[in-house]
């Protein structure tokens, strides 16, 4: 029984971990696609920068809620890695349809948000996905 606690403690914290990096690059790719050359200079596209500024924001509402232990958190954190899921694949696909200019830091900002939402998905998936209690 304490193998599984540890387990279900360990997995919870690398999900909020996963969640916290994740917030950090929709912030990071928000600010970037604004215009400010913080922490890389990217061509403005301000859809873009609206899908990562709410992305951005539905994942740190979901860190407030988990943090403060509230149960609605794991609704919102399959609806934020839904959303954010969703929003980088309609990202690709308007790369790849040259709607949108692709630097070498969006496409590395692209996969880096791709493998953690998916690995936040896997975790949140998992049997046991509540990470409040």
């Amino acid at each position: 029984m304490d193998d599984l606690s540890t387990k279900t403690n360990l997995r919870s914290k690398l999900f909020v971990l996963l969640l916290c990096f994740d917030a950090l690059l929709f912030a990071f790719g928000t600010v970037s696609r604004l215009g400010s050359s913080f922490p890389w200079q990217e061509t403005r596209y301000f859809p873009a920068a609206m899908a990562e500024g709410i992305a951005a924001l539905l994942l740190a509402l979901t860190l407030i809620g988990i943090w403060l232990g509230r149960v609605w958190a794991n609704g919102l954190a399959w609806i934020s890695l839904w959303f954010s899921f969703f929003g980088i694949l309609v990202g690709m696909l308007v790369l790849a349809m040259g709607m949108a200019t692709s630097t070498k830091p969006t496409a590395f900002l692209t996969v880096a948000m791709l493998l953690v939402t998916t690995g936040a998905l896997v975790l949140c998936a998992a049997k046991s996905n509540k990470f409040t209690s």
